[in-house]
């Protein structure tokens, strides 16, 4: 049975490479290794008492969640771009479903993950535990998922 330092370790781990794959442009696999990473923290979460489920990790999954977010934005791009170049109308309406569905996944991802945040301030109000800095520590990241869930709600609002 893993520990909760094996989980940590595992996660960090999934995270710094989705970091790795994001900054060489290799989205796919980015967006694979946070997947990976949020399933993990999912069975970690199972095993362990919901007392024992912290901020540290409601802010890993919001943060996975969130570089996840960013990828599925930047494939978007990306595949808006791809439109532009093409003239086949076939090419065009698969592209299109394909940025719609990246679209859509960063608006659940961005929105999964700013509930978590709420959720974990609301636990953390309650139990007064490091409010200042779990506050700055959710402020900037809640900041960057509000801006990627509304400008992936303009895109589709512009395209459709």
């Amino acid at each position: 049975m893993k520990t909760m330092t094996d989980y940590a370790r595992e996660l960090q781990e999934l995270k710094k490479e989705g970091n790795a794959y994001f900054q060489k442009g290799n989205l796919e696999k980015g967006i694979e290794s946070y997947s990976k990473a949020i399933a993990l923290l999912q069975e970690c979460k199972s095993s362990s008492p919901p007392q024992q489920q912290d901020f540290d990790q409601k802010h890993m999954h919001a943060t996975l969640l969130s570089n996840r977010s960013l990828s599925y934005l930047q494939l978007a791009s990306a595949t808006q771009t791809q439109s532009t170049s093409t003239t086949s109308s076939v090419t065009d309406t698969s592209v299109s479903t394909r940025q719609k569905t990246f679209l859509e996944n960063v608006i659940q991802d961005a929105s999964d993950a700013i509930q978590i945040l709420e959720q974990s301030v609301v636990n953390n109000n309650n139990n007064n535990n490091n409010n200042n800095n779990n506050s700055n520590l959710i402020r900037p990241l809640r900041s960057k998922l509000l801006f990627r869930r509304a400008k992936a709600n303009a895109t589709m609002i512009t395209m459709y």
